[in-house]
């Protein structure tokens, strides 16, 4: 039965529930006898209604000569009626109901559900009734979903959005699953405004996202909110040409139907192509906006209906097309040959992250690599492959237009100076065109004659080198191509032995006297640094 919670007259004193008869009987005493109208409210609840049998419960007056009723049927919007049937009742306008009830009964408190009139009727006799069932149809949610994947240098990138759409009950959160490995950073609204958001590991692999609404969100109301997640595959920051990976399923939990769009996007001079689909249909630029991607660049775009989509992608990164000047100079000196190298890359296409130079097998181990202008290198190291030694260096930076690099080195030479002596030219390895300049500096100790069928340039043509010959430069020349054949004739002077005593002054005094004899006095002025003389 039902349980009375309030009663409420002006001439009510007080009231009481009363068994009767195995009925119930509402007494309400009243402060004195009185005649004319009394008006009187009251509310009873019955809790776990027969939903699918229900029927009205009557309220009768008692010790009344007869009476009239407005009778009329209000319900939760989560409740759907059917085949409601009345009896001895007159159908009004519900509008008659919604004014004769208080208005807190149409105004649900936050998180409550909402009700609405469905029927109400008049009565002029005692007997009357209203018969229905009612069914609460499960609480449906679709969502429409748009994920961009992007594929960069440092990893995968994702920037998803999810358009909620609940169709019978009020929603103050919902769950989304995250593929294992991958790193959701942000969940927000439209405004951009963070939700509060809790992660659980899920069972079968993988993260699940409980996303908080504070403000909910009504039945048949859109709500979209976005995501950024991302992910490192293994492998992904080593060197290599082609990868094969995968589009992440991000999926919201507990929802009805599932429809949305798949799009890819590459940066640093990356591309994509699939190489699996399942359960995807290619998607035009003109679709795109329906799914929140119009005006965003991508490479590949798709569209799915229901879960259980998939998409192999290969990743590929673009050869850079390159070509380089070189800039070999030298200086021949009694002990050394110093050699300075300058390349000067012309990347297009799209960046390289690793240059290859050859020096001839007879120069040495130990050199120096730097970076010139904005160019930071990573590291380098040589091997000896075909005669040569092959030096590869690694960019800190993916290099993009022009790349400088400079070497040095100095290779001994033997005591006596070689009559013919190869000149190691600097050739960059993986271009598709190269040209270089060659400049020699020879030494006042040394005679250097140059040997070589290139021809000469101008040494203004090394304005841009950052090392400018000195004043002993014996020429300029230039090639084009690989391997030009330049090398220098090295002979010195006749030698001539410098004395070890040089006597700047000297003086002999003699003495001869009347017998004949003789004493000679000699004084020397010597310069030497010889610790003794022999005289």
């Amino acid at each position: 039965g039902f349980e009375v919670t309030y009663v409420q007259s002006p001439q009510m004193a007080r009231w009481s529930v009363e068994s009767n008869d195995g009925g119930r009987v509402l007494r309400i005493h009243l402060r004195e006898q009185t005649a004319g109208l009394v008006v009187m409210s009251l509310s009873a609840i019955r809790s776990a209604p027969k939903l699918d049998a229900w029927s009205m419960p009557r309220l009768e007056p008692l010790d009344v000569e007869g009476q009239v009723s407005v009778v009329g049927l209000v319900l939760e919007d989560r409740l759907q009626a059917r085949s409601v049937k009345t009896q001895g009742l007159i159908p009004v306008d519900t509008l008659v109901l919604t004014r004769a009830l208080p208005a807190s009964v149409f105004q649900a408190e936050p998180g409550s559900p909402r009700v609405r009139p469905i029927i109400a009727g008049y009565a002029p006799q005692r007997d009357f009734g209203i018969s229905a069932g009612f069914h609460k149809p499960e609480a449906e949610v679709s969502v429409t979903t748009n994920l961009l994947l992007t594929l960069t240098d440092k990893g995968h990138e994702i920037r998803g959005g999810f358009a909620i759409l609940p169709k019978e009950e009020k929603r103050f959160s919902f769950d989304f699953a995250a593929p294992a490995g991958w790193d959701v950073t942000a969940v927000t609204d439209v405004e951009n405004k963070p939700l509060p958001i809790e992660r659980f590991d899920r069972p079968e692999g993988g993260t699940r996202i409980h996303v908080r609404l504070p403000q909910g969100v009504t039945p048949l109301r859109e709500y979209r909110l976005y995501f950024q997640a991302s992910h490192q595959p293994a492998g992904w920051l080593e060197s290599w040409t082609t990868k094969e990976t995968a589009f992440p399923t991000f999926t919201v939990l507990g929802v009805s139907r599932e429809s949305g769009a798949l799009a890819v996007a590459v940066r640093d001079d990356i591309t994509a192509r699939p190489t699996t689909t399942e359960r995807i249909e290619p998607l035009d630029e003109h679709e795109k906006e329906k799914y929140g991607l119009g005006g965003v660049p991508t490479q590949l775009a798709f569209r799915f209906e229901g879960s259980g989509y998939q998409m192999g992608l290969a990743a590929e990164r673009v050869k850079p097309r390159l070509t380089a000047r070189t800039i070999s100079s030298f200086v021949v000196t009694p002990d050394v040959l110093v050699a300075h190298y300058e390349i000067l890359y012309d990347v297009q296409e799209a960046a390289t992250r690793e240059l290859v130079l050859l020096l001839p097998e007879s120069t040495p181990e130990s050199l120096v690599i730097r970076g010139l202008g904005s160019t930071r290198l990573k590291e380098y190291s040589s091997q000896l492959e075909g005669g040569n030694r092959r030096w590869r260096i690694l960019l800190a930076d993916p290099g993009r237009e022009t790349v400088r690099l400079a070497v040095d080195c100095q290779q001994p030479l033997a005591e006596e100076v070689p009559s013919s002596l190869p000149l190691p030219i600097v050739q960059a390895e993986g271009v598709s065109y190269q040209s270089g300049l060659v400049s020699v500096e020879g030494s006042a100790e040394l005679n250097v004659e140059i040997k070589t069928d290139l021809s000469k340039a101008d040494v203004g043509e090394l304005v841009d080198a950052a090392y400018q010959p000195g004043k002993r430069l014996l020429g300029v020349y230039r090639f084009v191509g690989d391997q030009p054949k330049i090398g220098a004739s090295v002979s010195r002077d006749a030698a001539y032995t410098l004395p070890a005593v040089i006597v700047q002054r000297a003086e002999l005094a003699t003495l001869l006297d009347a017998g004949g004899l003789a004493q000679t006095a000699a004084r020397y002025a010597l310069r030497t640094k010889a610790p003794f003389v022999q005289l």
